[in-house]
């Protein structure tokens, strides 16, 4: 109850965080349990603890699934990683966006993180959407005929293959030896630049802009 009074809440709140609640269960209950730590230094601690562990994570995902798809077992489970996976991406893109906008305008924020502090959260979470998008193109380029790249049998040879194609894609080298064919694996394609471009170049430049001003650099006295 306590948890659909909250998500009450927050769609009263914030309009615009509805579609981002319903699409990623990890940012609702990551926001969820924010609210309920004591102080703003509680908070902060949490968001660098949760930051690592994802971080950890994310590399152990893509080795248990690329072995999973391998040996056809647990499908199930591969399915639930993929949902995992866009749930992820979708938290990382729009909590960097939201943390770095408010710090264009004069408002209360909810933890006592320093700039300097966020632009590591913000460099981890950027390689982590690298694996992240590498495991979702993995998995569903397993699972759809439709959703293939120009590459050997239109299909990955391993979820490194992936991972190297989503890092590529996000950095915009794009060496062309694998392209997206269809509609949804370009679309894809299009969201993963979009959220690496919006971590990278809005929240990292906010970031060290702001960590400057501040003259957090220096010393104190």
């Amino acid at each position: 109850m306590k948890l659909f009074d909250f998500f009450l809440k927050m769609c009263k709140k914030d309009k615009t965080s509805i579609l981002f609640l319903v699409l990623s269960p990890t940012l609702f209950f990551a926001t969820y349990s924010k609210s309920m730590k004591e102080n703003k230094s509680d908070v902060r601690e949490f968001i660098i603890k949760k930051n690592w562990q994802y971080f950890y994570f994310a590399p152990l995902l893509a080795i248990v699934v690329g072995g999973l798809v391998k040996n056809n077992i647990s499908n199930g489970f591969i399915v639930l990683a993929g949902f995992y996976a866009f749930s992820r991406v979708n938290e990382i893109f729009y909590a960097f966006i939201k943390d770095a906008t408010s710090h264009l305008r004069s408002e209360e924020h909810s933890s006592t993180l320093k700039y300097y502090e966020r632009i590591p959260l913000a460099m981890r979470s950027y390689l982590e959407l690298i694996i992240l998008y590498g495991v979702i193109a993995y998995i569903l380029n397993t699972f759809f005929q439709s959703f293939s790249f120009s590459c050997e049998q239109n299909s990955f040879s391993s979820i490194w293959q992936a991972i190297y194609y989503s890092g590529v894609t996000i950095t915009t080298i794009g060496y062309g030896e694998i392209t997206p064919n269809d509609f949804f694996s370009q679309a894809m394609a299009l969201y993963e630049v979009i959220n690496g471009f919006s971590l990278i170049v809005v929240s990292f430049a906010i970031y060290v802009s702001r960590s400057i001003a501040d003259e957090e650099y220096k010393p104190k006295e």
